[in-house]
C-alpha cells in the first residue's frame, strides 16, 4: 500500500519546481519536499477547505500567486483525493475520477497531499521546512483523524555515484530512528519518513550530510529541465 501512495506521489513531482543548490557536499542537489496525510474519516470538501486556510494563516503563510509562502518553505501545491457519495445511497462509498453530480452527492476529502521547496537554502533548511510542515498536519489532527501520515523528500544529483554515496551516509542514521524508509533510482533519492514526533530529528540528518559544504548561488529549476541529469 505504501508503494502504491509512494508512486502517486512522485508522479505529481513531474509538475512541480525543484530548489537547486549550485553546491553541497555533493556537487549540485535538487531537493523537493511533500506531506500525505490519509484521513479515517473523510471531512467534507468544503470543511477541509475552511480549515486549511485558517490553518495556514494561523502559522504565517500568505498566498503567493496560487502558492502559499512562509519564512522557511514554500508550498506549490495542494492536491486532495476526493470520495464521492451519492445522497441516496449514503451507504454505499463510490469513487470518482469524472465529473461529479454535486447536487445529488457530496465530496469528502480522503487523501491530502502537499508539494513544497524550501524557501530559503541553509544548513537547516529542510528541518525548518518541515517543521512548518508538521504544524499543518498536526492543526488538521485538532479535528480530524488520521489513517495513515507520511514526510518525504526526492533529491536529485548529478550523477548516480553521488546519489548511491548520500544514501550510504544517511541509511543507518535514519535506520536508528525507526521510522524512514529510503529508495534511490539512478541519479534520485528519495526518503520517507512515517513519523510525526521524529520527522525533524530525520530530516536534521538529511541536510547535516547534503548540506556539509559549501552552498553558494541557489535557483529555482523546473523537474521537466532536469530529467536527463
Amino acid at each position: 500500500m505504501l508503494a502504491k501512495i509512494w508512486a502517486q506521489a512522485t508522479e505529481k513531482l513531474v509538475e512541480q519546481t525543484f530548489k537547486v543548490v549550485e553546491k553541497s557536499s555533493y556537487g549540485s542537489a535538487r531537493v523537493s519536499l511533500f506531506t500525505i496525510v490519509d484521513f479515517s474519516e473523510p471531512p467534507r470538501l468544503d470543511e477541509w477547505k475552511i480549515e486549511l486556510n485558517r490553518i495556514l494563516t494561523n502559522i504565517g503563510f500568505r498566498k503567493d500567486g496560487n502558492e502559499y509562502i512562509a519564512s522557511d518553505v514554500r508550498i506549490k501545491d495542494i492536491v486532495s483525493d476526493y470520495l464521492y457519495l451519492p445522497l441516496e445511497s449514503e451507504d454505499s462509498e463510490e469513487e470518482r475520477d469524472d465529473v461529479f453530480d454535486f447536487d445529488n452527492g457530496i465530496l469528502y476529502v480522503k487523501r491530502m497531499k502537499i508539494y513544497a521547496i524550501p524557501e530559503k537554502i541553509d544548513k537547516k533548511c529542510l528541518s525548518k521546512a518541515v517543521s512548518k510542515l508538521t504544524d499543518i498536519v498536526e492543526g488538521f489532527m485538532k479535528y480530524f483523524n488520521f489513517s495513515k501520515t507520511f514526510f518525504g523528500v526526492r533529491i536529485v544529483f548529478e550523477n548516480s555515484s553521488e546519489a548511491g554515496k548520500f544514501k550510504e551516509k544517511i541509511h543507518d542514521q535514519l535506520n536508528r530512528l525507526g521510522i524512514s524508509q529510503i529508495y534511490q533510482s539512478d541519479n534520485m533519492v528519495d526518503v520517507i519518513v512515517l513519523s510525526i514526533a521524529k520527522a525533524k530529528e530525520a530530516f536534521e540528518i538529511i541536510e547535516n550530510e547534503l548540506f556539509g559544504g559549501l552552498l553558494s548561488k541557489i535557483k529555482r529549476l523546473p523537474l521537466r529541465h532536469l530529467k536527463s541529469a
